[in-house]
């Protein structure tokens, strides 16, 4: 996922802690760690392959998107991206990869930038994509010359990663680790309790949604947990999709550069609104701001819902049976949305390359490694994420057989790309401090909306 949670958090500190080498020279609190990875192989020169005269060292910055939970009880050795790396230096004789794991991947943007203006920072970084990427093209290569034709057709999400989100702009980076797609997962035995079936008859409007989450209540159980998670998560799972469904994610960039005002965005206004009407009438836990852990909520089966992503299916799975869920989004504004059926999704981590790097050639090579079918499947492995190439079968990653995955696959097929990512990133922070007063009626709508311009015209000037 592009947020770690807490625990996932405090692991990867915990074996960085242990971890051995130099670290990089950043600022002390957001001190990257170096992970322990195996010396890079002795040229092989019986395979044929021409050695290079001298060593080349790509150091990559990785978060922990990459190393799954289970991995951290692992030797870092065995880890995915040490495996990957063994076997990218195996096939390169004379290459070797050297990984640091930056636990803090929202400080980690600045870290970087600062980094990629000497020659300490790293030669590739893992940061987050959109907007976060894009106010760094100063420092960030433009790779768009080096990726190979067969990744630009198999590998999903380059919009993502290309200045703009249209064809034609800068690519700054490579994709990777896996899509996600958030939305609504659901307790199919407390909707069917509750007289619902949202299998095959899900709400199609707003306006039945609340009446089904008025009939859950009555059973007896909260309709849907949420939470703020300090960043006005739950939002940016999910309300959010009610934004972009009515004009794009165009227009949600547009209003954080200043072009277009939030004040005078109605689908912006309409779907904090859809959100409150919630929390007001009690369809959402009333310590929405404060939750320390929303989802025990519906792991206790306390609740019928829970806003979150795919990434939560594994948890869900071993505390309901993977049987007891499903997955939809949220019913379209209106008739004349131009993204209906859609949620918040896409691949929102990405690996870039500092215009700083000596070896632009190598260190692509090296996100194309990363990102092969082999690869891939393998990182899968131990990630609740969806493939990220095209051709990656469900079968193949042991997804094909659940409903679950099977609804979520169907709805990623009409993402709307994170509204969070699609922001100029000072006015994303905004947004992640005034969402949850806005969402629990401690701010106004229309306030909110006058401190986000004011925040947007500021950064214009």
């Amino acid at each position: 996922m592009k947020r770690l949670s807490a625990l996932l958090l405090a692991a990867v500190m915990t074996l960085s802690c242990t971890a051995c080498g130099e670290t990089e020279s950043v600022q002390p609190e957001q001190q990257p760690v170096p992970a322990q990875t195996e010396g890079s192989a002795e040229p092989d020169t019986a395979s044929g392959q021409e050695t290079p005269a001298e060593e080349v060292v790509l150091k990559v910055w990785v978060a922990p998107a990459l190393v799954s939970e289970d991995e951290q009880k692992m030797k870092q050795e065995e880890w995915y991206v040490s495996r990957v790396a063994r076997k990218f230096e195996e096939e390169n004789p004379g290459v070797k990869v050297e990984f640091t794991v930056v636990p803090d991947q929202s400080a980690a943007h600045q870290t970087f930038k600062a980094a990629a203006s000497t020659d300490s920072g790293p030669d590739i970084a893992n940061l987050w994509s959109g907007q976060s990427i894009f106010a760094m093209e100063d420092v960030i290569l433009d790779i768009s010359d080096y990726i190979p034709a067969e990744d630009k057709e198999q590998i999903q999400g380059w919009e993502t990663v290309t200045v703009g989100f249209e064809e034609g702009g800068a690519v700054l980076g490579y994709p990777v680790s896996g899509n996600e797609i958030c939305g609504l997962l659901y307790n199919r035995a407390i909707l069917e309790e509750a007289g619902l079936d949202f299998d095959n008859d899900p709400p199609e409007t707003l306006d039945e949604f609340v009446e089904a989450m008025g009939r859950i209540k009555e059973a007896g159980y909260l309709p849907v947990a949420a939470g703020d998670d300090g960043w006005n998560g739950s939002y940016f799972f999910g309300f959010a999709s009610l934004w972009a469904q009515q004009e794009g994610n165009a227009r949600v960039a547009s209003d954080s550069t200043g072009e277009t005002r939030f004040a005078e965005d109605e689908a912006f206004k309409e779907s904090y609104r859809f959100a409150n009407e919630l929390y007001s009438n009690g369809y959402i836990n009333e310590d929405y701001l404060t939750s320390p852990d929303f989802n025990e909520l519906f792991l206790n089966e306390e609740a019928a819902m829970v806003i979150t992503g795919n990434y939560m299916v594994a948890t869900a799975s071993e505390a309901l049976g993977i049987e007891n869920l499903g997955f939809c989004g949220f019913p379209d504004v209106s008739g004349d949305a131009v993204n209906k059926n859609t949620c918040i999704g896409g691949p929102g981590q990405c690996m870039v390359v500092s215009r700083q790097c000596k070896n632009p050639e190598m260190a692509v090579k090296f996100l194309s490694f990363l990102d092969n079918k082999e690869n891939h499947i393998d990182l899968l492995a131990g990630l609740s994420k969806l493939p990220l190439r095209t051709d990656v079968a469900l079968n193949e990653v042991g997804m094909a057989d659940d409903l679950v995955y099977q609804q979520i696959v169907k709805l990623s097929e009409n993402y709307t790309y994170w509204a969070d990512n699609s922001m100029v990133p000072e006015v994303n922070a905004e947004m992640q401090k005034l969402g949850g007063l806005a969402i629990t009626g401690k701010m106004s709508i229309d306030e909110m909306a006058e401190k986000l311009d004011q925040k947007a015209a500021e950064l214009a000037q």
